[in-house]
């Protein structure tokens, strides 16, 4: 067994909604700098409220996935703006299910099982998805829908049982 950590950047690309959003928080940004002329004291506060709102949002537009593998365990991150991180959740692939290509008759075989699903990919879709059948850490069943590259698949391979491992 390898031992050896194996890390990827998945890079999200963001919903069409979001530009829309981003021109009207540009435009309440603007309304709300024209306010202080008006209003004063109290549109200042307001500019400064919608100000600090649309740099928190915008921050949240780039957002990024890190996958680590070491030990038998995937974690995910999320990254926004290159910055801030969040650890999502841990997953023992030693205790998985099934990890698949999404394509694979084992994983449509599972695909209508009512499980809660965590979908960690880009969002393209000329990317090679995984499903990954694993218990959470509350000893629940989770789906994880991953995109790893070629040498996080074969670092599964050495710590997924092989019953369950169909890549």
């Amino acid at each position: 067994m390898e031992d050896l950590p194996v890390e990827q950047l998945i890079k999200v690309k963001s919903p069409a909604y979001t530009i829309v959003l981003r021109v009207l928080l540009i435009f309440a940004c603007v309304l709300a700098a024209m306010s202080t002329l008006i209003i004063g004291f109290i549109g200042f506060i307001v500019f400064i409220g919608v100000a600090v709102a649309t740099w928190f949002l915008f921050r949240r537009f780039n957002l990024e996935y890190e996958y680590s593998f070491f030990g038998g365990e995937l974690t995910v991150d999320k990254i926004f703006s290159q910055a801030s991180r969040k650890r999502v959740g841990v997953w023992s692939l030693e205790k998985a299910q099934l990890v698949a290509d999404t394509t694979s008759q084992d994983a449509m075989r599972l695909e209508r099982k009512e499980v809660p699903t965590r979908n960690f990919t880009a969002g393209t879709a000329d990317e090679k998805k995984v499903v990954v059948y694993t218990v959470d850490g509350d000893g629940k069943e989770i789906r994880l829908i991953i995109a790893p590259n070629d040498r996080m698949r074969q670092a599964f391979g050495s710590y997924v049982p092989k019953i369950a491992y169909k890549l």
